[in-house]
């Protein structure tokens, strides 16, 4: 969808063993007073070593140069508890497409006998170091074959890596540094060494450390022991983004954004040249328009409907777009190069854009005071000039032309002017920003069938994703759709028909007509007859217990005003009162009627973007925590969805 930067230094590193006769040889490792206790990855977890092979010790230096390349010493000493057959060890490790592979400095083992320690070196005929991935980076495996070991043996391995400069962006250095991986280890430390005339600025996030800086000679210095990491632990869904709970260090020798801010805007007047061509096609799709909005909304429209998204991160275009020229030419791009494509149409329609970086569809955390090319991911654009709409996502649909995604609303946009950047946010993402309403008739005939007429509008996101559905999909492909919706709302429904009420090329909003019918819904006996109202709102969310992280909810906006029509000489037994819940999270509210010849109903339910934090109750759990609060929402609200009413003669 949008090409993130993915690329950070090879620290996070995965271990894995394969060994004949190694299950059931795992080893427990007590810790005494004349030791150090192993670094916890969790809170719950108890002071000892897991199966496989231990880390005791895990050194890595860093040395950065003044150019923003970077060399990476790795250095690593497992205690080899229980494989004494020995087996094949692989680390994992990331490094950027056009490095080179790291190299074995040191293989070997250290076998004690008695107070000695024999050094034994490994035969590196049966090791292999290997690469595989993306256009972009690589996973890099290197694979050690081990001999046949002793109990108390310890295998210590160094390699090292050397690293391109991360971007086009000259003399930069950021860094967002894994701590650990999924192990536990004795020892844990980190050294970085920089030029002088480089001064950098750390934060740590997700663990505690002893941090200690300093020079050697020329460089400075700046090392860190890990102490202990904060629990981390994965749900199902709704997780905070994972850069802002993982362990990391993060590393920057950015003062501000204002060298980035401009180097970003130079770029894009470099590579958005106005051709013969793109004039030629500009001055058609405007002519007859004069208002900026409608200009912009036409090259928009083109940009987004005629060249693809494609992301091949060939050469320097993780961070550089490609000219714009190019991208009109092959007619596809990643969102650098639609971004680039649409800026200079603009341009040749007298309108300014401008390139703004920002942090798409992710609750990540944004550190304004904290400059890190890490915290973008993707590029849309602002345009100073408009009225009606000011951003403008070439990556998205046609019919969003009248709004941003919902990924790239409620975001901080570092917006790179010519003169230096500043930091706009982009329309708040509420609501509304994924919207339907819906105004249904449901008919109950005399022996129990239902037929329903629904017209529905869609908003926002939402509708822009139902538009791009429509407009993409055969109409057997959206008649399966259809028949898939109604049939969560209705037993064994049979579709009638399906219409599109209002222009796929005109946008928001999105109004169709579905008709279906059911013999089955209604349940007859006798004089009797239940049913439930085929709302087709809110799905509750399942498995909420227990999070150690808050839940992290995507807006929704759903109204329904629905008329129930019953069969002439049958009556209402019942029906319920009206209810209304409303929390800072959401709500919902259900409004019962009686008509002449039936029931009139008015649902209507919301969901904000907002974390709902986890429960921190006392022991005795006492008192109602905010997760506890949304569970007890969601089953009223799912319980007032299934509420059945009953119908007599």
């Amino acid at each position: 969808m949008n090409s993130r930067i993915t690329r950070f230094p090879v620290l996070v590193l995965a271990v894995f063993f394969f060994a004949a006769g190694a299950a059931g040889n795992s080893a427990t490792v007590e810790s005494t007073a004349d030791e150090d206790p192993p670094v916890k990855i969790f809170e719950e977890d108890p002071d000892e070593f897991k199966k496989g092979m231990p880390i005791l010790d895990k050194n890595i230096i860093i040395d950065v140069h003044e150019d923003g390349s970077y060399t990476e010493s790795v250095h690593l000493r497992f205690h080899c508890y229980g494989w004494t057959s020995g087996g094949m060890i692989s680390i994992l490790g990331v490094k950027d497409r056009d490095d080179p592979l790291p190299t074995i400095e040191t293989a070997r083992i250290h076998r004690k006998k008695g107070a000695d320690e024999d050094f034994r070196d490994y035969e590196l005929v049966e090791s292999s170091i290997s690469a595989y991935g993306d256009f972009y980076t690589s996973d890099v495996s290197v694979s050690v074959k081990l001999p046949n070991l002793e109990e108390d043996d310890e295998l210590e391995l160094e390699f090292r890596f050397e690293h391109s400069p991360q971007s086009d962006f000259p003399g930069a250095f950021c860094a967002q540094i894994p701590i650990l991986g999924d192990f536990l280890v004795k020892k844990a430390a980190w050294t970085i060494r920089y030029p002088a005339s480089m001064p950098m600025r750390f934060r740590q996030l997700g663990f505690e450390s002893d941090a200690v800086e300093g020079k050697a000679g020329d460089l400075r210095t700046y090392s860190i022991t890990l102490k202990r990491l904060n629990h981390f632990d994965w749900h199902v869904y709704g997780m905070p983004d994972s850069r802002s709970i993982y362990p990391y260090l993060l590393v920057t020798s950015e003062n501000d954004w204002e060298r980035y801010g401009l180097w970003k805007a130079e770029q894009y007047r470099k590579h958005g040249t106005v051709t013969p061509e793109i004039q030629a096609l500009v001055d058609d799709l405007t002519r007859g328009l004069t208002d900026v909005d409608d200009k912009a909304a036409a090259l928009y429209r083109y940009v987004t409907d005629k060249v693809q998204y494609f992301g091949i991160y060939l050469d320097k275009c993780g961070f550089v777009p490609h000219d714009a020229e190019e991208v009109f030419r092959k007619k596809f791009g990643d969102c650098k190069d639609k971004t680039v494509l649409f800026i200079t149409m603009l341009l040749a329609a007298g309108i300014k854009g401008v390139p703004a970086s920002v942090d798409a569809g992710s609750y990540y955390w944004s550190d304004r005071d904290f400059p890190m090319l890490f915290q973008f991911n993707h590029i849309i654009t602002y345009v100073p000039e408009g009225v009606r709409k000011k951003w403008y996502d070439p990556v998205d649909a046609p019919a969003a032309v009248t709004t941003l995604p919902t990924m790239d609303l409620g975001r901080p946009a570092l917006v790179c002017f010519d003169e230096g950047p500043k930091f706009i946010d982009t329309p708040p993402l509420d609501r509304d920003s994924w919207k339907r309403t819906s105004a249904a008739t449901v008919t109950i005939a005399g022996e129990g069938s239902m037929r329903v007429e629904s017209e529905q509008v869609f908003y926002g996101s939402l509708g822009i994703r139902r538009i791009e559905f429509l407009r993409s999909n055969t109409q057997e492909r959206i008649d399966e759709n259809i028949r898939s919706r109604i049939f969560s709302r209705a037993l064994n429904p049979e579709l009638v028909s399906f219409e599109i009420l209002s222009d796929l090329e005109g946008g928001l909003p999105l109004k169709t007509r579905t008709v279906y019918t059911s013999d089955e819904h209604v349940q007859r006996a006798g004089d009797r007859m239940l049913f439930r109202i085929p709302y087709g709102g809110y799905n509750v969310h399942e498995g909420l217990t227990d999070r150690t992280f808050p839940l992290v909810l995507s807006p929704l906006h759903y109204t329904a005003s629905i008329d129930i029509e019953i069969p002439e000489g049958w009556r209402l037994k019942e029906i319920p009162e009206s209810i209304e819940e409303e929390h800072p999270f959401g709500g919902f509210r259900f409004a019962y009627t009686r008509r002449k010849g039936g029931l009139h109903v008015n649902a209507e339910a919301w969901v904000s973007a907002v974390e709902v934090g986890r429960d921190t109750l006392d022991e005795d759990h006492i008192g109602i925590g905010e997760l506890e609060r949304f569970r007890r929402f969601e089953q009223n609200l799912a319980r007032e969805q299934r509420t059945c009413f009953v119908i007599e003669r």
